[in-house]
């Protein structure tokens, strides 16, 4: 049995993700460059939108819980996505309905962060900048659906 010292956290999330590559079935399959990018692109504006709806939770208090309807869509949506990675890590496609998930969960957030109201300029700066996030998740989703095969 070969066992390596890891001093370094980096080395062996690196030697991790080598192991995980060599052994993957998705190591044969060529997906087009732009299809791993709409995948990043989607998993980052989630996150930032996460981010910003966790500010606007101490902002508008008096609105709570259409702010947890946001985040709990967004929540799920990232949760879908994360579904979708284990299917391929596991060399299955995932069916086209748990896709459809992820811009269902995307789009109920938008429309929750619709009805959001308040005089606050900073604060409707950040519902703006949520619901941008939320518009650059859906074209990147698009896209997956239009370069991912």
């Amino acid at each position: 049995m070969l066992v390596h010292d890891f001093a370094d956290p980096f080395d062996l999330r690196f030697y991790q993700f080598a192991k995980l590559r060599s052994f993957s079935p998705l190591t044969h399959r060529n997906m087009p460059v732009r299809c791993n990018i709409d995948r990043v692109q989607v998993v980052g504006n989630l996150l930032a939108a996460e981010k910003v709806v966790n500010s606007l939770a101490v902002n508008l208090t008096e609105e709570a819980s259409i702010v947890q309807n946001v985040d709990n869509a967004i929540n799920l949506a990232l949760l879908t996505v994360r579904t979708v990675a284990q299917s391929y890590i596991k060399g299955t496609v995932p069916a086209s309905y748990i896709r459809l998930k992820v811009v269902g969960n995307i789009t109920i957030a938008k429309a929750e962060l619709h009805t959001l109201n308040t005089t606050d300029s900073t604060t409707q700066t950040e519902i703006k900048q949520a619901e941008q996030l939320q518009d650059d998740s859906l074209i990147a989703a698009e896209g997956i659906v239009a370069n991912c095969s």
